[in-house]
């Protein structure tokens, strides 16, 4: 995207355990071209990183966006930014203060897209939290009692459970930030079997 000039910054929201472990070693090795920095420390150290501008790709965990929001919303307005989510289950509940955090970025970003294996975890009502975030569907009920409403039907006093026709709009709904599509998979090698016979002691 950024070769054929749709965007020219990336904005990556992650758990904190993956910032180094995995966006910036697998960017380094991916994307060897590209400069990458962290958002991670103080609200000073993270400010200036971004301030400072210089890098093409800046990785953050999901409870440090709070810290530096409004630095990070200026700078996505000054660029044409991609902004990915990685275990995007992490604002699947829309009215916390980390989700609302990341819709402000999400909103100042030209691309938005969300990465996780487990789109919708227990049940298809917590998709609301992440259409909120995608934000790619005017017709949307973003209140969560209309989305209830609107695609659920009740099943005795405290469980909601989904009209026939739901999962299919609500995939759409989600798509293409969402993929729920098993060819769109990777496909993973065939299972291998081993038989172990471990010595018992006497």
């Amino acid at each position: 995207l950024k070769s054929m000039g749709f965007v020219d910054k990336l904005l990556v929201i992650t758990p904190l355990s993956t910032v180094d472990a995995v966006w910036v070693r697998d960017s380094q090795n991916a994307t060897p071209h590209l400069t990458i920095g962290t958002l991670l420390g103080s609200k000073v150290k993270r400010t200036k990183v971004i301030v400072e501008d210089r890098h093409d790709i800046l990785v953050i965990n999901h409870d440090g966006c709070k810290v530096v929001e409004r630095p990070l919303i200026d700078w996505c307005k000054s660029h044409e930014v991609m902004t990915v989510v990685d275990e995007a289950t992490a604002i699947a509940k829309y009215d916390t203060q980390r989700s609302k955090t990341i819709q402000h970025i999400f909103g100042a970003s030209k691309r938005r897209y969300v990465m996780t294996a487990t789109p919708v975890v227990q049940s298809l009502l917590k998709a609301h939290g992440l259409l909120v975030a995608i934000g790619n569907n005017t017709d949307f009920p973003r209140a969560f009692t209309h989305f209830k409403q609107e695609y659920f039907v009740p099943e005795g006093l405290q469980r909601w459970v989904p009209k026939m026709s739901s999962f299919g709009k609500i995939q759409a709904m989600m798509s293409p930030a969402i993929r729920l599509n098993t060819p769109d998979l990777i496909d993973l090698p065939e299972n291998v079997v081993m038989h172990r016979w471990p010595e018992m002691t006497p």
